[in-house]
């Protein structure tokens, strides 16, 4: 237990505290215990401030066992073997039966036979004053004396493997006197936690009244008790983070092998002079300042800049502080070790709407009763579990949001089963215009949604539902009932619903979107459809019969290139053929003959490309041609 009594607390929601204590004391050194884990956190936050006449000299706190050249290992079921091993060379004097005692620096033991008892095994003395080692049983020694530091060592083992090994010292170095203090430092500690109530009154009425209660939850996690300390709790996500500070860090180093080169004179510069030493009022420690280092700032308002705030609430105060937004209980409180406790940080009181609230494709089949009220408690509410009480019983549960002062709060807690609402969908895709652009014929289409709600009521009184529509963007509402309500992501409707009848509410949406059509792929009766349909003038269609007619003839001749491409493909075969049939015949008999009709007829294959040759350059004009007039009516459409 900490000598310096904790004042206040400040817990956070990502796993650190606040934690300030405050208090006279008087002597050198106080004493300061925290866990294991806390230390990296401790090493980067403590702040020690003195309001009296006294002075701080320093802290320091316990090194890792880890990095302990002391550190005795004894093991478990042979404590005294161990420890006798382990202090080898030290002087130690052993208490035998029969009185008698043995005195020297102890060597070793050694271990008997497997098949032996260890309490056979032998310790080794060497008794310096005689020059003489001697032999005793382990079974024979009642005690043993340590004589020298291997005491120190065996107090240092003996905490460092007892249950509190967790536990860590820091100690304030203070000069002599009476000394106020206040030491403030983070440490990790659990997340609080927030929980609401509400009671829902005079449910009959067309305004009920609400009143919201929120308690703040939290755990004394220290090692003592909690008296009269001033609590805070703090919301929000500050950057916090772990930075290993107490554990010690031995970098590696590279080794570098002396090498044998000539001495040079060494380079002498002039030191600049050191500057005047500082008043010790003045000075300013690592981790220690004087109260003078604050200009006389109010010793009580120091809380890592928290200043004291005007009420706001009868329970909690609360403000804002940059990002995050504490509560201040107004009251001390006082939790025993090892307990948790309930704090009270709101009554809120006010006037509140009672809806059946239905909300569309949230999947579900009811409408949720919902209470909305104003946040008029002066303070943000944190996110929290909240339970509902409705006439003077349990009406449902739900999640409170968090929620700015002055926002509205919703909260959806039960199903409305006497009222069941169905969804019909549906979409259609309408042509509203034709437009030409270049090479294109751009159609505007209207595509439309259309939601039907009908809502059925099995009590017997009637009902009014709300139903909330979420919007979809970029749909605009068309030939549909003016909402209620609307804003950027929702519009509602209020729904009256006969008792044990039915009602329905139509939502219709729309948007304007663009589908492109390449003129090319358009048909002769396409074009007659949109004349006839009155999406297309006259003159529009004939320029685009025309556009069609001239699209028409270049697929005709590129068809017909392709043609010529495969019969001239074809001759060039023939006429390879018939020449490697040449090159074989004779000119004589038979063969001559044979070999004068290859020649004829490898003379029409030639004929035959020339024709091919003057068809193909008659298309290329014709082709050419085409383009143009292509071009000519492609332009006087829109770009």
């Amino acid at each position: 237990m900490t000598e310096l009594p904790l004042r206040r607390l400040i817990l956070y929601k990502h796993g650190v505290g606040y934690f300030e204590r405050r208090g006279q004391f008087e002597g050198t050194k106080l004493t300061l215990a925290f866990s294991r884990e806390a230390m990296d956190d401790v090493l980067k936050s403590l702040v020690v401030l003195e309001k009296g006449e006294g002075h701080v000299k320093g802290i320091d706190y316990e090194r890792p066992e880890s990095w302990s050249n002391r550190r005795i290992e004894l093991g478990a079921g042979r404590p005294l073997r161990d420890l006798l091993t382990e202090l080898r060379g030290r002087r130690i004097r052993l208490a035998l039966r029969d009185e008698a005692a043995a005195e020297g620096l102890i060597v070793g033991i050694d271990e008997p036979p497997p098949e032996e008892p260890i309490s056979q095994a032998l310790v080794t003395i060497y008794r310096s004053d005689v020059r003489q080692i001697t032999l005793h049983r382990l079974n024979d020694i009642r005690g043993v004396q340590l004589l020298d530091a291997a005491a120190d060592e065996v107090l240092w083992s003996l905490r460092a493997n007892s249950d509190k090994q967790d536990s860590r010292t820091a100690t304030i170095q203070l000069d002599e006197g009476k000394h106020d203090l206040l030491v403030a430092y983070l440490a990790p500690a659990p997340s609080w936690r927030v929980s609401y109530r509400i009671i829902v009154d005079n449910i009959e009425t067309e305004v009920p009244d609400v009143l919201l209660q929120g308690w703040g939850l939290f755990d004394n996690v220290l090692d003592e008790d909690l008296e009269d300390v001033r609590i805070s709790l703090v919301a929000g996500r500050p950057v916090s983070f772990r930075y290993p500070l107490y554990e010690p860090q031995q970098p590696e180093r590279p080794l570098i092998e002396d090498t044998i080169r000539p001495a040079a004179p060494p380079a002498y510069t002039l030191a600049a002079p050191a500057p005047a030493a500082a008043p010790r009022g003045k000075m300013m420690r690592a981790m220690a300042m004087q109260e003078e280092a604050f200009g006389g700032a109010d010793f009580d308002a120091l809380s890592l800049g928290i200043d004291e705030m005007a009420a706001i609430a009868p329970v909690a105060e609360g403000a804002s502080q940059g990002a995050l937004f504490r509560y201040d209980v107004r009251e001390p409180v006082s939790v025993g070790r090892g307990r948790s406790a309930l704090v009270p940080l709101l009554n809120l009181r006010t006037s509140c709407r009672r809806e059946l609230i239905y909300r569309g494709a949230a999947g579900e089949q009811n409408p949720m009763v919902t209470v909305r009220f104003e946040n008029s408690s002066g303070l943000t509410l944190e996110r929290g579990p909240i339970t509902i009480m409705e006439s003077r019983s349990y009406g449902g549960e739900a999640v409170l949001n968090w929620t700015a002062e002055g926002g509205s709060v919703t909260i959806r807690y039960a199903q409305a089963l006497e009222v069941s609402v169905k969804e019909n969908q549906s979409s259609a895709h309408q042509t509203r215009r034709l437009r030409l652009g270049r090479d294109v014929l751009i159609h505007e289409v209207e595509e439309s949604l259309t939601t039907i709600y009908t809502a059925t009521n099995t009590a017997g009184e009637a009902r009014v539902i709300k139903i909330e529509h979420p919007l979809r963007h970029p749909y605009e509402l068309f030939d549909t009932v003016q909402p209620a309500e609307t804003n950027s992501q929702l519009a509602s409707w209020l729904l009256p619903i006969p008792a044990r009848g039915e009602a329905a509410l139509r939502v219709r949406e729309r948007r304007l979107i663009e589908r492109r059509e390449h003129i090319r792929s358009i048909n002769f009766d396409q074009l007659r459809r949109y004349l006839h349909d009155r999406m297309l003038d006259q003159n529009t269609v004939s320029e685009l019969r025309e556009v069609l007619t001239l699209y028409a003839r270049l697929d005709s001749i590129a068809q017909r290139f392709n043609e010529i491409e495969a019969a001239r493909q074809k001759i060039y075969n023939q006429q390879t053929q018939i020449r490697g049939n040449l090159d074989v015949l004779k000119n004589e008999g038979g063969e001559g003959e044979l070999r004068t009709r290859y020649i004829t007829t490898l003379a029409e294959t030639e004929d035959q490309l020339n024709a091919l040759r003057e068809e193909e350059t008659t298309l290329r004009s014709e082709e050419a041609a085409c383009h143009v007039k292509l071009e000519e009516h492609l332009s006087r459409f829109p770009g």
